[in-house]
């Protein structure tokens, strides 16, 4: 039997069910296929504070405990673009296409395991592992998640002259373009985002992929530099003591979370549409002072332990600048 609204793991909503049918036209009507798309998580999928009050409280007993870097997060869910997805998933599952969602985050894995644990569609949307419910190591390896760890593990790779050249020869000419002066000028630069590296690290989901979906400028130049298109998607900066920590509030994180979440879904819709038609426009730009209305969010939040924080995130590219040096 076919899936409906009434089978997504959301609270319905009017707001929701419209994002949903604007999903399946992007399918049944423009020809859509979700595996041409790459979506970043951070801002794009779902937005997130740490509250910089409460950490500076728990600073002594971390402190004591050894564990300086553990903290705790705070997450909205976006609100229409999980149903917009959604849509996208069950008209291709009609069609007898690939339905499955493509993530490209410069974040890890524990992290983004433990989000679906709160925010399940996550997982249904990638594509459950046959083996029962996912674990961290599931998503570790998935093949259509890309993470700060598999660009430092294929950087370093790529330090080696013949497995460089090799990979060079087997892109296309603009994003070889793109990969040499990533490597040549900012190899420790995690974010970089180009479908053509993927399969050298086994992450081999991303073959179809044409249109990123990011908040971040640089991403998006170097997507579309490689030949491709890409879809801005701009979102507030939350950021204390001059911008040094971004995704920083003081206190109330959930009514900042609230205060900024604005109805950029069916925008977005209308911006994939245009990406993937012929004379599409290389570069676009989206963004809304709306807010949203008959729309239930997904609020949760947890802590990280620290070690996670400095095995997953602090670690990889640590050592990719031992050899790399700093990006300039």
């Amino acid at each position: 039997m076919a899936l409906q609204y009434a089978d997504i793991p959301l609270p319905p909503s009017p707001y929701g069910e419209a994002q949903y049918r604007a999903g399946r036209r992007l399918v049944l009507d423009h020809g859509v296929r979700p595996a041409q798309l790459v979506w970043d998580a951070d801002e794009v999928l779902w937005d997130w504070v740490m509250d910089f009050e409460r950490m500076l409280r728990g600073a002594p007993r971390q402190l004591l405990h050894l564990d300086t870097l553990g903290h705790r997060e705070f997450f909205r869910s976006k609100p229409g673009v999980w149903e917009l997805i959604f849509g996208m998933y069950t008209a291709a599952l009609e069609r007898g296409w690939d339905p499955y969602l493509r993530i490209w985050t410069n974040g890890y894995s524990w992290r983004l395991w433990r989000i679906s644990l709160d925010l399940p569609i996550l997982a249904t949307l990638l594509g459950a592992p046959t083996t029962g419910a996912y674990t961290p190591t599931d998503f570790a390896v998935h093949p259509r998640v890309f993470y700060r760890s598999d660009y430092v593990d294929l950087a370093l790779r790529l330090r080696d002259p013949d497995l460089r050249a090799a990979a060079l020869a087997d892109m296309g000419p603009a994003a070889a373009q793109v990969l040499t002066r990533q490597l040549d000028e900012r190899p420790s630069d995690s974010t970089l985002k180009l479908p053509d590296l993927a399969a050298l690290g086994g992450k081999d989901g991303f073959g179809a992929s044409q249109v990123l979906i990011d908040d971040e400028a640089r991403n998006i130049h170097r997507f579309v530099a490689s030949g491709r298109r890409g879809i801005q998607v701009l979102v507030p900066r939350y950021a204390m003591v001059w911008g040094r920590l971004p995704n920083t509030v003081w206190r109330d994180p959930w009514g900042q979370l609230a205060a900024h979440s604005v109805a950029v879904a069916s925008r977005l819709a209308q911006a994939i549409a245009r990406a993937v038609s012929p004379d599409g426009p290389e570069r676009q730009q989206i963004v809304s002072d709306e807010p949203v209305r008959g729309c239930q969010h997904v609020d949760f939040t947890f802590r990280i332990p620290g070690r996670l924080v400095l095995d997953e995130w602090v670690m990889p590219r640590r050592r990719l600048r031992a050899v790399a040096g700093r990006p300039r």
